[in-house]
């Protein structure tokens, strides 16, 4: 007689098959998993996958060597689940399972909103939520633009709705589409577009200026970056020699920076109205343009010069004149 003693690891079974199924939130999607046959007994499935439904029982056809077992894909929010779904005796307890992995888009959108405005102007959206649940749904909100700002969060009372209102300012001409995702664990994910047209602004008009000859005038305007980085303006002036512009050409700004620009008006004729446009370009922001004026007066008395001498003595000054115009002129002189 010989006897032997014999030992045995065994380890799980590996997947039968991986299956990677394609679909679109709030959608129901079929699908049909074809099992090989493995027993005459009934058979129990469970999953690890949430976003799946199916019959949680079956028994393998007499005449076919598998089970064409269908699922039902169900989900509310976009993303990619992975998991496993398994198929087991309920005699013997063996098993065979299969590795799922949905990959799971967006849904398409609610609705695409048109908005229209003048860039860097204001427009408020309303988009309407509807809670139709006996419970309050809290919604989160991403918005997927940075000329778009409204609330992270935001709850609906139950059986209610409520105006998700965004504030819409482009920062400079454009056309484009936005898009805002609002995102709910009980109501899942849904998504509305904004096409957004915005023109550029008309160019603001200064105050007009007044200065006499052989003076100038000044006056400020502001300019701000309202953006999270930092841009350039870029200034085009196309009257330079009477209407200066009190800065360097390129003008850097950091994030949310406002700077004071000074134009100084320095006029070339008595009466005539004078004009310019000056232009402060960024790429980044767009361009702001500004129409300048101004009208020169005729010269004031000047601080008087003093002499000084003793009686019957002589004694003289320079009267420091310039040329007040940016073209070369003939003057004469008189004394009185």
């Amino acid at each position: 007689t010989i006897i032997y003693k014999l030992s045995a690891t065994v380890d799980e079974p590996p997947a039968e098959d991986k299956i990677t199924i394609n679909a679109q939130a709030r959608i129901d999607l079929k699908h049909t998993i074809k099992v090989r046959k493995f027993t005459s007994n009934l058979v129990h499935v469970t999953s690890t996958i949430p976003v799946i439904q199916f019959e949680p029982e079956f028994t393998f056809p007499q005449a076919s060597p598998t089970h064409e077992f269908p699922v039902t894909i169900s989900a509310s929010r976009s993303g990619i689940s992975v998991g496993t779904i398994t198929f087991t005796d309920s005699v013997t307890k063996s098993y065979v399972w299969y590795i799922m992995e949905i990959q799971i888009s967006a849904p398409s959108p609610e609705k695409t909103l048109k908005v229209s405005t003048v860039a860097r102007q204001h427009v408020k959206v309303a988009i309407p939520i509807t809670n139709p649940n006996d419970h309050p749904a809290h919604f989160k909100v991403s918005i997927q633009d940075e000329d778009i700002v409204g609330d992270k969060e935001f709850t609906v009372p139950p059986n209610d709705s409520y105006n998700y209102n965004v504030i819409v300012s482009p920062v400079k001409a454009i056309n484009k589409i936005a898009s805002i995702y609002f995102y709910s664990d009980g109501d899942g994910e849904f998504w509305y577009n904004i096409q957004i047209s915005a023109v550029d602004p008309e160019p603001s008009t200064i105050v007009p200026m007044s200065a006499p000859i052989g003076r100038f005038a000044s006056t400020f305007i502001q300019l701000e970056n309202p953006t999270e980085r930092s841009v350039s303006f870029r200034i085009d002036n196309d009257n330079p020699s009477i209407f200066q512009v009190i800065s360097k050409r390129v003008i850097t700004f950091f994030p949310l920076e406002k700077k004071r620009i000074e134009i100084r008006y320095i006029p070339s004729s008595i009466g005539e109205k004078e004009y310019a446009t000056i232009s402060f370009r960024s790429s980044e922001i767009g361009d702001w343009i500004y129409k300048v004026t101004g009208t020169g007066k005729p010269p004031q008395p000047l601080s008087p010069t003093i002499i000084s001498t003793v009686a019957n003595g002589t004694n003289s000054a320079l009267v420091l004149f310039s040329n007040p115009f940016s073209f070369s002129a003939r003057f004469s002189a008189t004394m009185t």
